[in-house]
């Protein structure tokens, strides 16, 4: 294509490596380079790439490879991702590039369908001053949970009610550090980011925690309230708050409780049995019966501090994880619409294992784990007698 693309494409490239914040030698490396000087070199448009690098760059910095034979630049809107527990998350900004990156291939596939992308979520009326009115914010997620109609075990149906009625793209991908979640918005909506390799009491919990986010998303975006702000553990707090209140109903708490209660005893078995009826973990059943008044903060403390391996030494579902390696984890909303879009003709079966992040080789063997299959069915539709 010549040297003047070349270093159009060297340019391009050196401008997502600096977004993402790799280094020359970090992002050689990353690509199977020996030393940096090659990168450096592709990066000044004094070396051709061949194909196979450019797939390689394409997946590291999650972009399709149409997009570096492109004329579409680098830059791209700064959007703010809100973690939560971050402090030992590695390659975060890799991780943020992944995040949106899915976020826009979810707009993409809605916009292609021409579906509705944008989110349905009231904003609370909560303003800073109410971030410690703790009695406020379980009242405001009693109030979201009954308008979502999440019923007596919000967990179990919070994630489909978010997706399905809310239009929020939910997605789980691996961190690399323990109890991180993420939540942003922009044009593609709003979406919310869970580490996969957590225990599915705390993917439920991060992801209410993060529903907090979202719906006071235009309340707290100043930098006090970032990530290093100085209002950043007051802000998390009432995340938390208003997690265990929409995903632990006082009335149901106290009901399952009393059910449970013998001798004035509460037995580890029953506290894990609880724990998983409400599908949270154990440690988060027992910090709201604590903010109840239910339990003493002292012994739980002590329970959940020092005396640790008599919690663990019961099988407590909240202690596993149900996620493979081999899993994709996307969302089923998400593969259906690639599915869709496929079948429809909008897309081709490269840009389906883009979409899935998988090679072109594994799309069937993938998408029978779903129940889809890319056999030709233009002679299987359904007639409709009524409606």
């Amino acid at each position: 294509m010549g040297k003047e693309f070349d270093v159009a494409l060297g340019s391009k490239i050196k401008a997502l490596r600096n977004s993402v914040g790799f280094t020359l030698e970090q992002a050689a490396e990353r690509l199977g380079y020996k030393n940096y000087q090659v990168l450096l070199s592709i990066e000044n448009g004094e070396r051709t790439l061949k194909a196979s690098e450019l797939s390689a760059i394409s997946k590291l910095f999650h972009k399709d490879i149409g997009f570096f034979l492109s004329e579409q630049k680098a830059e791209s809107e700064e959007l703010l991702v809100r973690w939560r527990d971050c402090s030992d998350l590695k390659d975060r900004k890799e991780k943020e590039t992944e995040f949106l990156a899915y976020c826009d291939s979810y707009y993409d596939l809605e916009t292609r369908l021409g579906l509705e992308y944008k989110h349905s979520l009231d904003q609370l009326n909560f303003s800073e001053g109410d971030l410690k009115n703790y009695d406020k914010i379980a009242q405001l997620a009693q109030d979201r949970a009954n308008q979502w109609q999440l019923g007596s075990r919000p967990a179990c149906a919070l994630r489909k009610i978010l997706e399905e009625k809310n239009n929020v793209k939910v997605f789980f991908l691996e961190l690399s550090g323990h109890g991180s979640a993420a939540s942003a918005v922009g044009r593609f909506g709003a979406a919310i980011l869970i580490n996969r390799m957590d225990p599915q009491g705390r993917r439920n919990y991060d992801l209410a925690h993060e529903v907090f986010h979202l719906i006071t998303w235009d309340k707290f975006s100043g930098e006090e309230f970032s990530a290093d702000g100085v209002r950043y553990r007051e802000l998390e707090t009432a995340a938390n708050a208003f997690a265990s209140a929409l995903l632990m109903p006082e009335g149901d708490i106290r009901h399952e409780f009393g059910k449970k209660l013998k001798n004035e005893k509460f037995s580890l078995v029953d506290l894990v049995g609880m724990s998983q009826e409400f599908e949270v973990s154990v440690d988060a059943l027992l910090w709201r019966l604590v903010n109840l008044k239910i339990l003493d903060r002292a012994p739980v403390a002590k329970l959940l501090n020092e005396d640790r391996h008599s919690i663990d030494a019961v099988k407590d579902f909240s202690n596993t994880c149900d996620c493979k390696e081999t899993d994709i984890f996307l969302s089923k909303k998400y593969i259906y619409l690639a599915v869709k879009a496929f079948k429809e003709g909008l897309v081709s079966k490269s840009k389906l294992a883009s979409y899935l992040k998988i090679n072109i080789g594994d799309v069937e063997q993938v998408l029978s784990k779903y129940g889809y299959t890319l056999e030709d069915e233009s002679n299987e539709e359904l007639a409709v007698t009524g409606r």
